[in-house]
């Protein structure tokens, strides 16, 4: 919907029934980009810090959105150390 920025809510979801599960504060849902989907950063944060956020991946451009993705993993593990 647009609301979700084309994004489904069941997924939302999903992801964070996976954090709380296996105890992740911070869940990363990686959807194919679409000219149909907002592309600005989009991210769920529960009352109970799960923190889900939205990575789009350009399946037309796949080794730049990757390699993007990837510089943002690796970012990410110098923070957790």
């Amino acid at each position: 919907t647009e609301r979700n920025s084309g994004i489904s809510q069941s997924d939302m979801y999903q992801m964070y029934a996976y954090g709380k599960k296996y105890g992740a504060d911070r869940i990363v849902l990686l959807y194919p980009y679409s000219d149909r989907i907002s592309r600005t950063d989009i991210g769920y944060a529960s009352n109970d810090n799960v923190k889900v956020d939205v990575r789009f991946v350009d399946l037309r451009n796949p080794d730049e959105s990757l390699s993007e993705l990837l510089s943002e993993v690796t970012e990410a593990l110098k923070w957790i150390g």
